[in-house]
């Protein structure tokens, strides 16, 4: 026996950390004999590309002058950003501070002449945007009041969505081993503002080691395992689930 469930986060019947990304549905009971098996898979998936790639987790830099030792923060105002964009922002946010530019290599290129400089990282949380400048995640130093990128910046921080569930399964991401109810990951492969559209290519399904589903949690996490903001648009998709005899 085989059905499909069509579930849209706008009428999920409660939410999980303030976020429709994060849905609980209860469906119609289904129990089975112990000789057969429960198996789901997400069939297929409309996502908005609402979220930003620059947002509250990511956009802030600690920073300081050697001359004056002034801790500083610039911090970014949410939103998606091209490298361009980005640029013009820090051109006209950075206290003493040029920017440049360069698209062959995409990197940043930073120049004071009041001082040198330090972008201070210590932790992620001290300076989350070091990937979108260009950064390698240690303290970066001015030498003779320039700094440029060490890395290319990486704007697309968000590669993958992947559908979460509470459902039991042996499938593993190597992001976080302890996490093994991911049900799909699905590539974002479209501009930003147009719908992210998804397709099962395989048959693939996850066994749920459970002979009863009467309700279904899932949530969107990207491909570090962090909750995705969609600010507000709502995403829905097709569970389908398949009963089967076990066959041992």
């Amino acid at each position: 026996m085989s059905l499909q469930v069509h579930l849209n986060s706008k009428y999920a019947d409660s939410y999980n950390n303030n976020s429709i990304s994060d849905c609980n549905f209860f469906l119609p009971n289904i129990e089975t004999p112990n000789d057969y098996q429960i198996n789901v898979s997400i069939q297929q998936a409309n996502i908005p590309y609402s979220m930003y790639n620059i947002n509250t987790s990511n956009n802030y830099l600690k920073y300081y002058y050697t001359n004056d030792q002034v801790l500083r923060t610039l911090t970014i105002t949410p939103g998606n950003y091209t490298c361009y964009t980005l640029l013009t922002y820090l051109q006209a946010n950075f206290y003493n501070m040029t920017v440049a530019y360069n698209s062959i290599t995409n990197k940043y290129t930073f120049s004071s002449t009041y001082s040198d400089f330090v972008f201070n990282y210590q932790s992620f949380i001290f300076s989350p945007c070091f990937t979108l400048l260009g950064f390698s995640q240690v303290d970066q130093s001015s030498f003779l009041k320039y700094l440029t990128s060490d890395i290319c910046s990486n704007l697309s921080t968000v590669r993958c969505i992947c559908i979460a569930s509470n459902l039991s399964s042996d499938n593993y991401s190597k992001a976080n081993s302890n996490n093994k109810k991911i049900l799909c990951s699905i590539p974002v492969n479209v501009s930003p503002f147009a719908i992210i559209i998804y397709h099962a290519l395989s048959h693939f399904k996850t066994n749920l080691f459970n002979n009863n589903l009467s309700f279904v949690s899932l949530k969107l996490i990207d491909q570090d395992g962090l909750l995705i903001d969609l600010n507000g648009c709502h995403w829905s998709c097709v569970l389908q689930i398949d009963v089967e005899n076990y066959v041992d």
